[in-house]
């Protein structure tokens, strides 16, 4: 890499180079400082080539890649234009660069900026789960739980898989009757459309709360028969299965399902589904291969 760098700064700096020539020097020039983790000098290298030949606009992409990995989410917002050519994803990237500004307004109170900056975003990706999740983030700052509410189940029609790490947040934020009967319908039709174990333990501490605990063992039984599932379902199934079994078999389930937990909070529940990077909790864009929308509940 130091031979690499010390070729290219070598070839930027001689006179004789051709303005083809001189870009191409400088733009491996900054590849080589952005892969040796050099972002400032590679920003400088990428800015410079942009401001002196503006028509090339090979620079756009990595320069783009690092405001993202410095989190200046407004710099890169204002190179997706010119360095995303496919028009949904340019769209849908740009969405993302306003909602991570948003997040920090959220953070800081500032509720006008979140809310205009939430205005654009629905202009460039009207379906997009991520906006709708913020703006019932924003309903809740301001008091309104009905609204927030709404914006919840609209997140989820857009993205159904977004449900295994909403529920849990969701049933810390809605705990009056009326609207967990509202979560218990959401997650419970979620669940028969499309069978999903990770929805299995939320859907239950939800039933229990709603009084519809009942109800809830038949879906555990085919559960069981049908999949495999995974460690939290099994403890969740465990649980209920102790609630209608016999003395003798009921402590055994008791500490089956108390040794599933403990095994469960120790699992990674979310996995990249481009690089296979696993997360305990759930993040828009992987932390391992930088992709956006590629995490997913395992």
């Amino acid at each position: 890499m130091n031979r690499a760098l010390r070729l290219h700064q070598h070839l930027v700096a001689r006179p004789d180079l051709t303005n083809t020539q001189r870009q191409a020097a400088m733009l491996a020039l900054g590849e080589d400082f952005f892969a040796a983790g050099l972002l400032d000098r590679a920003e400088s290298v990428f800015n410079e080539l942009l401001k002196n030949y503006p028509k090339n606009t090979a620079a756009c992409v990595p320069l783009r890649r690092i405001y993202e990995q410095l989190h200046e989410w407004e710099q890169a917002f204002a190179l997706t234009e010119c360095s995303v050519t496919d028009k949904d994803e340019r769209k849908r990237l740009m969405c993302h660069y306003l909602c991570e500004q948003v997040e920090d307004d959220l953070s800081k109170a500032q509720l006008f900026q979140a809310d205009e900056r939430l205005k654009q975003a629905l202009g460039i990706y009207p379906q997009s789960a991520r906006v709708q999740v913020l703006l019932a983030e924003l309903a809740l700052a301001r008091g309104d739980r009905a609204l927030a509410l709404k914006c919840f189940r609209q997140a989820l029609t857009y993205d159904q898989h977004l449900l295994a790490s909403l529920v849990k947040r969701l049933l810390t934020i809605f705990t009056r009757p009326t609207e967990l009967q509202q979560l218990y319908n959401v997650v419970s039709t979620e669940y028969r459309r499309s069978p999903d174990a990770k929805l299995l333990p939320f859907l239950a501490a939800i039933a229990q709360e709603v009084g519809q605990g009942e109800s809830l063992m038949p879906l555990l039984h085919q559960h069981l028969q049908r999949d495999v599932g995974n460690v939290q379902s099994l403890a969740c199934a465990a649980r209920y299965l102790s609630e209608e079994a016999q003395p003798e078999a009921k402590t055994a389930l008791d500490e089956l399902s108390l040794a599933l937990g403990r095994l469960a909070g120790t699992m990674p529940r979310f996995q990249c589904t481009q690089c296979g990077y696993k997360l305990h909790d759930y993040v828009w864009r992987c932390p391992a291969c930088h992709h956006w929308d590629t995490v997913q509940g395992q």
